[in-house]
């Protein structure tokens, strides 16, 4: 299996390639996870920094979620997502 290195300091996050496809945009939570805009594969992972897979977020408010472009991280552990139309969703 194919690792790519993501050196975010003073953390260090290895993601299994394989797992990915396109990525777009990242955000670190406030515990650390990453969360990852995966494009191609239309959903947002959230890593955490042992490099397991927590989660795969397919929709928000059962809307599907449509090639993320860019994903961050907001007051309260809000999280919000720009898909490839240029729409915003908060989750």
């Amino acid at each position: 299996m194919e690792l790519i290195p993501l050196d975010l300091s003073p953390l260090h996050y290895v993601v299994p390639a394989r797992q990915l496809c396109r990525p777009q945009g990242v955000t670190v939570d406030n515990v650390d996870n990453l969360r990852i805009a995966d494009s191609k594969n239309n959903c947002i992972r959230q890593v955490s920094p042992k490099g397991d897979l927590l989660s795969n977020v397919t929709k928000v408010l059962d809307h599907p979620i449509q090639f993320p472009m860019n994903v961050t991280t907001l007051a309260g552990g809000y999280v919000a997502v720009l898909d490839g139309s240029g729409k915003i969703s908060i989750c």
